[in-house]
């Protein structure tokens, strides 16, 4: 897998955390100061989730550095947890943290799964969306993805619920183009610079909690992995379009439709990759 030695690890007294701002079954996310500036901190539990190894979430996150996906501008990791018993607290000395860039204005694209939808994510009965936004959203996520697989990284849980959006959907039409290279240092320049080129993007990406890496795998089986995200993409695309705000152009639709027809296609090795469904979405596929 990708080497963690991009991601500066950060001492923990260098923090100030504030409020809590969510909390799951293997994490709790709060407000927080680094060097002055704000971030939030994602603390786990323990060091194994459902998903596996949480340091595993924070290996995958030193290969991704784009604006349409949550970043990361640091870690800290203390003492080892290698057994599934092991906790963050009392006397263990273990303590695995990463610090994310602050995106105001975000907020959760969708809800995870009920009892009675399964394996699709659900929304307030008032979610609608218009087709900018639409199209907002699903360009800055196909972009991010395009920038995963370009590294044979794949998310591996791809739901609305994991997915990040701002309700300004002309800031910057969702985002673009690649992002530099891996941060040595979450010190005050490159905090001012995650702010502001998060300014510019609709959608992001977040929680790498079930991500792998395939590049270690021969090259012909590794489009598999590709074409699998991409039907979970489509199915996205699905869901988003059923909440289409019924305002606007039909037409301005189309591009959405054409590509979640083209990621949901039955057999895998017709569907396109992220680069061509970022293609059909920016209306030149």
């Amino acid at each position: 897998a990708p080497a963690r030695a991009s991601l500066e690890q950060v001492r923990f007294e260098d923090l100030d955390l504030g409020a809590t701002l969510g909390e799951g079954t293997s994490s709790v996310v709060r407000r927080a100061r680094l060097h002055g500036a704000p971030v939030a901190v994602k603390l786990y539990k323990a060091p194994l989730s459902s998903d596996g190894r949480n340091v595993d979430e924070v290996r995958a996150s030193c290969a991704v550095d784009h604006p349409n996906v949550l970043r990361w501008l640091g870690f800290l990791e203390e003492g080892h947890g290698e057994h599934e018993g092991a906790s963050g607290g009392g006397g263990s000395g273990w303590r695995l943290l990463g610090v994310l860039e602050w995106a105001p204005g975000f907020s959760s694209l969708g809800k995870p799964p009920s009892m009675s939808s399964i394996t699709r994510d659900t929304y307030p009965p008032e979610a609608r969306w218009s087709g900018p936004q639409l199209l907002a959203i699903a360009r800055g996520i196909a972009l991010a993805l395009e920038h995963l697989h370009a590294s044979s990284l794949s998310h591996g849980d791809l739901y609305a619920h994991n997915i990040l959006w701002r309700d300004d959907a002309a800031a910057g039409g969702g985002g673009g183009g690649g992002g530099g290279g891996g941060r040595k240092r979450p010190h005050r320049a490159s905090l001012r610079a995650a702010a502001e080129e998060s300014a510019a993007a609709t959608a992001k990406l977040s929680d790498f909690g079930a991500a792998f890496y395939y590049g270690g795998l021969p090259a012909e089986q590794r489009p598999a992995f590709e074409r699998m995200e991409a039907r979970a993409f489509g199915l996205l695309l699905e869901e988003l379009l059923e909440r289409h705000d019924g305002a606007g152009s039909d037409a301005l639709l189309a591009p959405l439709r054409e590509a979640a027809a083209a990621a949901t296609r039955a057999r895998p090795e017709e569907r396109p990759g992220f680069s061509a469904l970022a293609r059909m979405l920016a209306g030149s596929g």
